[in-house]
């Protein structure tokens, strides 16, 4: 059953923890997932969106006193138990309590397991088992078929979302049409490369243009000109007829993106898209 999610045992790593790029973005983060179903985020590798991002979910969840499950997809098994590893030993916990991982012929889980690293081809499997009682894979399911899915999840991180194959796309097209069903599900899809866009577009998600950090983890790699963490962040507004907003100065995303691109040598980046 869903429960409140307990804090971390300890924080070992701390550290390490804050001096990822990532940490500095953890409040815009967590306010953009939560207001929004889904959500693209992009950001090179090593700047910890794998292993803090849940972890941020988690920690937001349990000092908040609020039910939260977290299910992480990994495309390999040495990745699903790596990531969990590190996870559960940043928690100063052991793998396999508050953290778990579910791969082909091997878990460890508990009834205490909050946040589960697993294989695309578990959670296939997950959804097929549970399409069995309603109805299919399809798009045709009721609200109350549709709260059967995923039942007790409430946040699905898939991670290098850039690495397609028959099955990976499969997925994203059951968890479309389940997302519009489960209005309580959110999504979270993470690469350190991808067309941003394509996601976006798939899931009928406007663009929203985060912030970039420099590859050093400096807190200001740019002057002001050039800055791409000047931009606002646009609103989600296309549902309600409005029009997207630019960045400072006036200017459009297409424009924006060139000024980013600009810097792109010397920085790593976060792409956070969320749907109108």
């Amino acid at each position: 059953s869903l429960r409140v999610p307990p804090k971390p045992a300890a924080n070992p790593y701390k550290a390490q923890r804050e001096a990822l790029p990532v940490f500095s973005y953890r409040e815009r983060i967590l306010e953009t997932i939560a207001s929004n179903q889904v959500v693209v985020i992009e950001g090179d590798t090593g700047c910890g969106k794998s292993t803090q991002l849940p972890q941020y979910v988690l920690e937001a969840a349990a000092a908040e006193g609020r039910p939260c499950s977290v299910l992480c997809t990994q495309p390999r098994r040495i990745s699903a138990m790596g990531v969990a590893d590190r996870v559960a030993a940043e928690r100063g916990e052991r793998v396999g309590d508050a953290v778990g991982y579910a791969i082909r012929l091997e878990s460890k889980t508990s009834a205490a397991t909050c946040c589960l690293f697993c294989t695309t081809g578990i959670l296939m499997r997950r959804l097929a088992d549970e399409a069995e009682s309603t109805g299919g894979l399809g798009g045709d399911l009721d609200s109350e078929g549709a709260q059967q899915r995923l039942a007790g999840v409430t946040h699905l991180f898939v991670d290098e979302v850039h690495e397609r194959s028959m099955e990976s796309d499969f997925l994203l097209m059951v968890l479309r049409d389940l997302l519009a069903r489960r209005p309580d599900l959110r999504l979270i899809l993470m690469s350190a490369t991808l067309d941003a866009n394509l996601f976006a577009d798939y899931f009928a998600a406007e663009r929203v243009k985060a912030d970039e950090w420099g590859s050093d983890g400096d807190a200001d790699p740019w002057g002001d000109d050039d800055d791409p963490r000047g931009l606002e962040m646009p609103t989600s507004s296309s549902r309600r007829g409005g029009r997207r907003r630019g960045g400072k100065g006036g200017a459009t995303p297409k424009a924006a993106d060139a000024s980013t691109e600009r810097s792109a040598a010397s920085a790593r980046g976060a792409v956070a898209d969320t749907p109108p």
